[in-house]
């Protein structure tokens, strides 16, 4: 009789160990789609909207060196988005007031990125129109790789890719350079009396303070007495009189004048007397009129 009752407890103690296994083991899974997948937290950036934006920048002396203002402006964290926008750049307490349809300032470097429709004026009357335009604050100036014209007093500038200082009064254009001197006059053809138009595929680098315009890489100047190439050409503008009064050609001149055309090493050119100065050993030949 004992034997018997451990035998049944045996045999019932097997079945319990069996029973718990199949229900820790041997559960079927559920079906696709219903286990829960912990996905990894996306990185929330958040943006404030604000209308009437203003932001001034000072450096370490407490001087001014930037004003911002927009229509409405996008706040990231690192980056301001701005809407109908204007800048001023401070150089020497002197301001140039930029304006644009859009701009961006990056907070971690100060850049200023401006776009669409920009235009920079200065209080001497000096104006940079362009399609894009950075301002620097680090290196005062402001710089475009795309289409740039500068207007000054008589002088129209007009290439491609350009840096100048906030106050536009010294600039370098990088390629496809034309600056034109207008003056009042008669047409006389293409060009006008009085007018000067220099092309150069480029650098030039341009001082409007001192006057003068350093063109390179097959220049060309005409004006209304004849045409002017060569290498590089130095051109001085008189600033008060509104004209250019001499041009210095050198490398590879060519001079195109009446029925005239002479080769030399360098000139200088008086354009206020229409006067050459040849330099080296100057050839000359007779251009002969077709019949």
């Amino acid at each position: 009789m004992f034997k018997r009752l451990i035998g049944i407890s045996i045999i019932v103690l097997v079945l319990y160990v069996l029973y718990l296994f199949s229900k820790i083991y041997l559960q079927p899974p559920d079906p696709i789609g219903t286990q829960e997948v912990q996905q990894p937290p996306k990185e929330e950036v958040e943006v404030y909207k604000i209308y009437d934006f203003s932001f001034s920048k000072y450096n370490m002396s407490g001087t001014k060196e930037l004003e911002i203002e927009g229509k409405s402006a996008d706040m990231f964290a690192k980056i301001v988005r701005l809407d109908n926008v204007i800048a001023k750049a401070y150089a020497e307490d002197v301001p140039v007031t930029i304006t644009a349809d859009t701009g961006m300032f990056d907070k971690t470097t100060s850049l200023v990125q401006l776009r669409d429709n920009v235009v920079a004026t200065t209080d001497d009357g000096a104006r940079l129109t362009s399609q894009a335009l950075d301002i620097r604050t680090d290196t005062n100036t402001v710089e475009t790789d795309q289409l740039a014209e500068v207007f000054k007093d008589t002088l129209h500038l007009q290439g491609i890719g350009a840096i100048c200082d906030q106050k536009i009064q010294r600039a370098q254009f990088k390629r496809n350079v034309k600056l034109t001197v207008e003056r009042d006059g008669a047409d006389d053809g293409d060009v006008k009396k009085g007018q000067v138009v220099v092309t150069c595929d480029g650098p030039l680098d341009i001082d409007y303070e001192t006057g003068l315009a350093n063109f390179s890489d097959n220049v060309i100047a005409v004006d209304e007495n004849g045409i002017l190439k060569s290498d590089k050409m130095d051109v001085y503008y008189d600033k008060d009189a509104g004209d250019v009064e001499k041009i210095y050609a050198y490398g590879n001149v060519i001079i195109l004048q009446d029925e005239s055309k002479t080769y030399c090493d360098n000139v200088l050119y008086l354009a206020r007397e229409g006067k050459t100065i040849l330099g080296g050993e100057p050839e000359s030949f007779v251009i002969p009129k077709d019949d």
